[in-house]
């Protein structure tokens, strides 16, 4: 049934099947290890410790399958990881006393200002924004309905209360910043 592998875990041979990996990994083992001990203390029934054998059996094989399958590209994992919670944070002021306020957009490696725009324009009630050039020649020249005006009345940004010394397009952010855009001098 499992190849040339043993229940035991002795034989070199690679497994022939999952379920196979699955028993031979040394997770599953201190799992039934760790329930063996919890059922032997309480006394369960055997029709008890062998749905919590199956229960463990299962969990560590769907976790095993998940974590060695690649990520499709357009798909959206999740993870219980710190990084899989890293955001940013984002600020809209008007100048006016109005302020949209967006405190846990998702933080991916290498995503910029602008990009973090992009994805607050994508929020359900998110914010609309027109903007000239890319990269660095990237400039934001009007937030929802309020163009820049010139003359020192224009959008500008500060990330972590540091006012920006580059294009919104290049400038990368890292999880926990927060980018302010405010109107005005």
């Amino acid at each position: 049934m499992f190849g040339s592998t043993t229940l035991t875990g002795r034989s070199k041979a690679r497994p022939s099947n999952s379920v196979a990996a699955c028993l031979h990994s040394n997770r599953f083992r201190s799992t039934f290890a760790a329930l063996a001990v919890a059922t032997a203390t309480v006394r369960r029934s055997a029709a008890a410790v062998l749905a919590v054998f199956m229960t463990a059996a299962m969990l560590v094989l769907a976790t095993d399958a998940i974590a060695d399958e690649p990520a499709k590209a357009g798909t959206l994992t999740t993870s219980a990881t710190p990084a899989a919670a890293a955001v940013v944070e984002l600020v809209i002021d008007y100048g006016d006393g109005v302020e949209k306020r967006f405190p846990r957009l998702a933080h991916r490696p290498g995503i910029t200002v602008l990009e973090l725009l992009q994805v607050a324009a994508r929020h359900p009630r998110g914010v609309r924004f027109e903007h000239r050039g890319k990269g660095e020649t990237a400039f934001v020249t009007q937030i929802d309905d309020l163009p820049n005006e010139g003359r020192g009345r224009n959008w500008t940004y500060r990330v972590n209360d540091k006012r920006a010394d580059r294009s919104a397009g290049v400038y990368p952010l890292s999880p926990g910043d927060k980018v302010v855009w405010s109107f005005g001098g």
